[in-house]
């Protein structure tokens, strides 16, 4: 009946028909539907009719997540001075997914770890210059998004003291 029939969580208006190559007859109703806010393999049972009978012809659904989660910064970019400490994470505002909610910030997360989002950088951070950070959520279905934005290390100013009280010049 189905190669292979999937429906994206949470949709509220899908033809069951379009999903379907083909049916040995006419589909006349749907007599059990899915749940498409629960992920997973679930069975429609079709009424169909050929040559005047009707009969009950399950076909089993695929409900997916293949949306990633969402992302959002404070700023394109932060700027710092040399030697001022770094907060990379106060400019993530926040990192959410439909159906895992709010993710949670994990630093060094194993290979494979889902439901989680981390930052990254290839550089030394505390360094003059610019750096691109990287922010990555992976929800638990596996789907990953990634932002990025820059952080500006800018030169110290050089510190020359003033010196009062210096003695006249005696010629």
């Amino acid at each position: 009946l189905v190669d292979t029939a999937t429906v994206e969580y949470g949709s509220a208006n899908y033809d069951i028909k379009k999903m379907i190559k083909e049916v040995d007859g006419e589909i006349v109703s749907v007599k059990q539907d899915i749940d498409t806010s629960v992920l997973g393999a679930q069975e429609v049972i079709l009424e169909v009719k050929k040559d005047n009978m009707v009969r009950d012809v399950p076909v089993v659904i695929s409900v997916v997540d293949s949306v990633a989660p969402v992302i959002s910064l404070n700023s394109e970019s932060i700027n710092v001075t040399e030697g001022d400490s770094i907060d990379l994470l106060s400019n993530v505002s926040s990192v959410f997914d439909e159906i895992d909610g709010d993710l949670t910030y994990m630093e060094n997360a194993p290979v494979n770890t889902l439901k989680y989002y981390d930052i990254r950088y290839q550089d030394d951070i505390y360094a003059v210059g610019s750096h691109e950070i990287t922010v990555s959520a992976t929800d638990a279905s596996g789907n990953t998004s990634v932002q990025t934005f820059m952080l500006e290390v800018f030169e110290k100013p050089a510190y020359y003291p003033i010196q009062y009280g210096a003695p006249a010049n005696p010629h």
